[in-house]
């Protein structure tokens, strides 16, 4: 973990591989992907910041990236579970790219009125046909 002066750094060894920037709310509005496979600790000397790696020693010094929002949505992909699609964040009941009722229900893809979405309906007559 670290300081830059504003907003603090913090690395995530736990599965994920992932570091974080947080503003002063504890809010992440900036990540990117640690290098190395077991990152250890954050350091920044007013100029870089910098990262060590526990699986090897090496120490990186990090290129930060600010461009990591693909949707363009405002939240960063590295927390963003659909982040492809501007209108979620989280897949919900209808997945990412697809819309849903307030409800959480289906999106009214269910032209057949079987109570699902349509690419997923199948009736018994169409087996038998």
């Amino acid at each position: 973990m670290t300081y830059d002066g504003s907003n603090l750094w913090i690395t995530d060894s736990a599965g994920v591989n992932t570091s974080y920037k947080m503003d002063a709310s504890g809010a992440v509005f900036f990540c990117m992907a640690a290098p190395g496979n077991r990152p250890l600790g954050l350091a920044f000397d007013g100029i870089y910041l910098w990262h060590a790696d526990a699986s090897d020693g090496t120490i990186f010094k990090l290129i930060v990236d600010p461009e990591n929002d693909t949707d363009g949505d405002g939240t960063p992909d590295c927390i963003d579970n659909c982040p492809n699609d501007p209108n979620k964040t989280e897949p919900g009941n209808n997945g990412c790219g697809n819309s849903e009722n307030e409800d959480g229900s289906d999106n009214g893809d269910d032209g057949d009125g079987g109570g699902g979405i349509d690419c997923f309906t199948m009736t018994l007559g169409s087996l038998w046909s």
